[in-house]
């Protein structure tokens, strides 16, 4: 189960990656932070924002969104006309 986060630990997220994010996924991370989303027979895990306020909050945030994106970054993906990061 994902803990909520607050606007803080959002905003610093955004800062390192660059970008803001889209309203309604800022709003499911204030509610839970990262985790399972399912449509339909889809799923699609959401990569958390760091929460520093704990260390079970650590631990669970360690692979956070500016983590992730930082490391596809550093990958060589060709570019088809998207830019994910």
């Amino acid at each position: 189960m994902a803990f909520p986060v607050d606007e803080t630990q959002i905003a610093a997220a955004e800062g390192e990656i660059g970008y803001l994010l889209p309203l309604q996924l800022r709003a499911r991370l204030l509610r839970s932070n990262g985790g399972l989303v399912q449509s339909g027979e889809a799923g699609w895990w959401l990569f958390p924002v760091f929460d520093p306020t704990d260390r079970k909050r650590i631990g669970r945030t360690a692979n956070h969104i500016a983590r992730e994106t930082a490391s596809w970054r550093l990958m060589e993906v060709p570019y088809r006309g998207h830019r994910y990061c």
